[in-house]
C-alpha cells in the first residue's frame, strides 16, 4: 500500500514538576509561521515562573538537548535530532536584570518575595528569526521541548518541560499502513487495518484512493481479475467513490492518543480458484 503526505511544521513546549518554583505561564507554545504577526523576528514571552519562598537559586539551567555552551536553541523537524529554526533565550528578572541563556549553563535568580505579585515573576523570552523566510524555514512540522532544570543537592534534579510547536504551511501525514492478507471469514475473503494514523495541521483532510488494477485482485494467469470492496472508516466506499469528503484528522503526527482511521478490504465471492492475487492501493491525503 503506497502513501503520499505533505510537509508539516510544529513547535511545542511542556512543563513537568514544580519543586519550589511555581510555573504560572503558558502551558504550550504554538507558532503558526504563516500568521501575519510572525515577521523576520518573532518573540515569545509567555514562559513565566516565580518561587514559593524568598531565595536565590544558583543553579537554574535551560536546555532543549544534551549539549552545553551554545547560546542558541533549536526546533528540529518532527522526529529529527537537529536542524530547524534557531532561537535565543533571555531570562528577564526584576532583581538580576536580563540574562542571555546558554545551553545547560547555570544561571542565578533572586526572588525577593513569594509568589504574590506578577512583578516578581521571572520570564524566559524566546526570540526566533527568519520564520517568515521559506528559504530558511521551509514548510513542515517542527517540535522541541524546552527544559527548565533546578539542581537539588543530594537528590534528582527538578525538571519542568514546556512543549513548543511550529507550523509552517498546511501539512498532513499518514502512517501505520501495512500490507493486507485476505482470509476466508464467515463467507467472504477479508482483512482490515484499524490502526492507521492520519495527521493534519488543519484538523481535517480529504482522501483520494487509486488502484493499480482497476479495483481488481489479479494474477498473471487469470484475466479478468476479482472485484473487491475497499471501505474507509466503515462508511466511505473507495471503489465507487475514490475521493472522500472532508474527514476529521488526528492533531498529533503520531496519533499518540485519540482518533485512528481504518481500511477494510473484502471479496464477497469465496469460490475463487487457488492462486496468489494482488493489487496496490495508493492513498493520497490532502489537508482540508
Amino acid at each position: 500500500m503506497k502513501l503520499l503526505y505533505m510537509g508539516a511544521l510544529v513547535l511545542a513546549y511542556a512543563l513537568q514538576g514544580q519543586a519550589d518554583l511555581v510555573y504560572n505561564g503558558v502551558e504550550e507554545v504554538v507558532i503558526d509561521a504563516d500568521a501575519p504577526s510572525v515577521g523576520a523576528t518573532h518573540i515569545v514571552d509567555g514562559i513565566t515562573f516565580c518561587s514559593d519562598t524568598q531565595q536565590t537559586i544558583y543553579s537554574l539551567r535551560f536546555t532543549d538537548r544534551d549539549i552545553s555552551g551554545t547560546d542558541t536553541f533549536s526546533v528540529p523537524p518532527y522526529s529529527a535530532l537537529s536542524g530547524g529554526p534557531l532561537y535565543t533565550a533571555t531570562l528577564k528578572t526584576k532583581k538580576n536584570g536580563n540574562i542571555n541563556l546558554t545551553q545547560n549553563t547555570a544561571a542565578s535568580v533572586t526572588f525577593v518575595s513569594k509568589c504574590k505579585s506578577n512583578q516578581q515573576n521571572a520570564t524566559v523570552e524566546l526570540t526566533f528569526r527568519d520564520l517568515n523566510d521559506r528559504t530558511k524555514t521551509p514548510p513542515g512540522y517542527y517540535a522541541s521541548v524546552l527544559r527548565i532544570i533546578k539542581a537539588v543537592p543530594g537528590g534528582p534534579d527538578k525538571v519542568k518541560e514546556i512543549p513548543i510547536t511550529i507550523k509552517v504551511g498546511d501539512s498532513v501525514k499518514i502512517s501505520g499502513l501495512e500490507d493486507l492478507l485476505l482470509a476466508n471469514n464467515n463467507g467472504e475473503w477479508s482483512d482490515e487495518n484499524t490502526n492507521i494514523c492520519v495527521f493534519s495541521s488543519t484538523g481535517s483532510y480529504t482522501l483520494e484512493a487509486q488502484s493499480s488494477n482497476n479495483w481488481e485482485l489479479v494474477q498473471t494467469t487469470r484475466i479478468p481479475g476479482i472485484k473487491y470492496n475497499a471501505v474507509w472508516n466503515g462508511t466511505h466506499d473507495l471503489h465507487s467513490q475514490n475521493t472522500t469528503g472532508v474527514l476529521t484528522a488526528n492533531k498529533h503526527p503520531d496519533c499518540l492518543s485519540g482518533l485512528r482511521s481504518q481500511i477494510r478490504i473484502s471479496v464477497p465471492d469465496t469460490n475463487i480458484p487457488p492462486g496468489v492475487y494482488n493489487d496496490t492501493i495508493t492513498l493520497i491525503v490532502r489537508p482540508s
